[in-house]
């Protein structure tokens, strides 16, 4: 697993997890409702593994929440690069705009591609895209599979919602004011429409006098495994006891994050009296 920062260890305080989860619950903000009222459809599984392929070749599905200008995108690939395949498909992509009844306004474009050479599909996965998704709405992607040899016309649907890009991200305090040797309980937050990476841990500075200070005897940044927190969601509970030897003051609670490959810092504030 891909890792976010490094720790500097500076003594005794390290993360924790707790079944009472002392955190705010956090909102969560489902981007998709406006597809949700649509005329059902039959979506590709979810997985990729469909029952009339080889067990090995995936076909992935265009991302159901994408930012304006994107492109709807559906990759055929393999998880066993050793293994090749002469699959004889003819696969189509089509994205339209549609109303709010689902109806078509307009075709955006499509795609198709011929699968007549054998080839490893993990080693070289093709992908079909359409571009120019470049107003804010609803799309519908339709994916065809021609398997050929009289085989049965294979047909998948699916919405897409198109959103401007917005980043909104707050880190939540189960409370405002925290004695020492208090569990302080953080939870992100993600409001916005660009999905961000985070490692586990939180940096605790004191504000001294002109300026923020690392508080002595706690990590300056906790190092673990990146979590993807998608837009509209809530990220897990995280929380650590606070020294015993914390003086009266103001202190601020941080945490990195990754945001289309650039680093970004939220904050969060709390007393102690």
């Amino acid at each position: 697993m891909a890792l976010v920062g490094f720790a500097v260890w500076g003594g005794l305080i390290a993360p924790a997890t707790s079944s009472a989860e002392p955190c705010p619950a956090g909102t969560t903000i489902d981007y998709l409702a406006p597809t949700r009222h649509l005329p059902k459809t039959h979506q590709l599984p979810a997985d990729g593994h469909l029952p009339f392929a080889p067990s090995h070749v995936f076909v992935t599905a265009p991302q159901s929440l994408l930012l304006k200008g994107q492109a709807a995108e559906v990759l055929i690939g393999a998880d066993a690069a050793e293994v090749s395949y002469r699959l004889r498909w003819v696969v189509n992509l089509k994205v339209a705009e549609v109303d709010s009844a689902g109806r078509i306004r307009q075709i955006v474009g499509q795609q198709q591609r011929r699968l007549r050479q054998r080839r490893s599909y993990a080693t070289e996965p093709v992908q079909l895209k359409v571009a120019g998704l470049g107003r804010v709405g609803i799309y519908r992607a339709d994916i065809t599979i021609d398997k050929g040899h009289h085989g049965r016309l294979r047909r998948y649907r699916q919405y897409i919602r198109v959103v401007r890009p917005k980043f909104q991200v707050k880190l939540n305090l189960s409370d405002t004011s925290y004695s020492a040797g208090q569990t302080l309980g953080a939870r992100l937050e993600n409001h916005g429409t660009i999905g961000v990476t985070s490692g586990t841990g939180l940096q605790l500075e004191a504000w001294a006098s002109t300026r923020w200070k690392r508080v002595d005897g706690t990590p300056s940044w906790f190092s673990g495994p990146a979590r993807d927190l998608v837009a509209g969601a809530v990220g897990n509970c995280e929380q650590f006891t606070l020294p015993t030897t914390l003086s009266p003051g103001q202190y601020r609670v941080s945490k990195r994050l990754s945001v289309g490959g650039r680093a970004a810092v939220i904050r969060a504030y709390f007393h102690s009296p």
